[in-house]
C-alpha cells in the first residue's frame, strides 16, 4: 500500500522520481552494511531457525525515517562500495540497528541483525513493487546499481539455509520478476557478469576437482 501511494505521489510530481529512487538506493545499501557486520560463524546465528514469518523489532519508523535521506554510498557491479563516507544514510540504518542490538544480550547480536536484515529487504521490496512497474522508474533505479546491490543481499553469507521459506525471499522473487518483465537485457547482463565474477573467485576450489 505504502509503494502504491509513493508511486502515485512521483506520478503527479516526477521531480520527486531521482529523490525517492536514490533514498531506496541508500536503504539497499544500508540492508548491505548491517549485512557485512554480521559474523556468519557466530554461535547465536547456527542456533536460530528463522521462521517464513519474521516477528522481530519495530524498525517501521527507522525504515520510513531512512528512505527520507539523502543518497550515498553505491555499490557497483562486483560488490563494491563506490565511497564510504565517514558518515551517511547507509551508515545511520546500520547505527540504528546496532543501536537496538545494544539493548539485547550481545550473544544474540548477529542473529539478531539477520533478523533485521530480512526484515529490511522484504520492506524494501514491498515499497518498490508498485514501482517498478514503471519502466523509467525501473530504468532509473538499475542505472543507480539497484539491481546489483539486491543480488549482493542474496549473497551475503548470514543469508539463512531455509531462505526461500521466508517472506523476504518471495519479495525479493517478486522484485526480480518485475525487473526482468521491464528490462530483460539489462537485468540478464546483470546477473552473468555477476556470476561470471563468482566462477572467478572459486576458481581456486575447482581447480582442485
Amino acid at each position: 500500500m505504502v509503494g502504491g501511494t509513493i508511486d502515485k505521489l512521483i506520478r503527479h510530481q516526477p521531480s520527486l522520481k531521482k529523490t525517492v529512487l536514490e533514498a531506496n538506493v541508500n536503504f539497499l545499501n544500508g540492508i548491505y552494511k548491517i549485512g557485512k557486520n554480521i559474523d556468519s560463524s557466530s554461535e547465536s546465528l547456527t542456533r536460530v531457525l528463522l521462521r517464513s514469518e519474521i516477528k522481530e523489532t519495530k524498525k517501521s519508523k527507522e525504515v520510513l525515517d531512512f528512505l527520507a535521506a539523502p543518497q550515498s554510498d553505491l555499490v557497483n557491479a562486483n560488490n563494491v562500495l563506490m565511497s564510504e563516507p565517514a558518515s551517511g544514510p547507509a551508515d545511520l540504518l546500520l547505527q540504528s540497528t546496532l543501536d537496538a542490538v545494544n539493548k539485547k544480550e550481545m550473544d544474540k547480536k548477529d542473529a539478531f541483525l539477520n533478523r533485521a536484515v530480512l526484515l529490511y529487504v522484504d520492506v524494501d521490496c514491498r515499497l518498490l513493487e508498485s514501482m517498478l512497474q514503471n519502466l523509467a522508474h525501473s530504468q532509473y533505479l538499475t542505472s543507480m546499481q539497484g539491481f546489483n546491490i539486491k543480488l549482493s543481499l542474496l549473497r551475503l553469507p548470514s543469508i539463512p539455509y531455509n531462505f526461500l521459506t521466508t517472506t523476504a525471499a518471495k519479495a525479493s522473487a517478486s522484485t526480480i520478476r518485475l525487473l526482468t518483465k521491464t528490462l530483460p537485457r539489462e537485468i540478464l547482463s546483470v546477473v552473468m557478469k555477476q556470476l561470471q565474477s563468482d566462477w572467478v573467485g572459486i576458481r581456486p576450489f575447482w581447480e582442485t576437482l
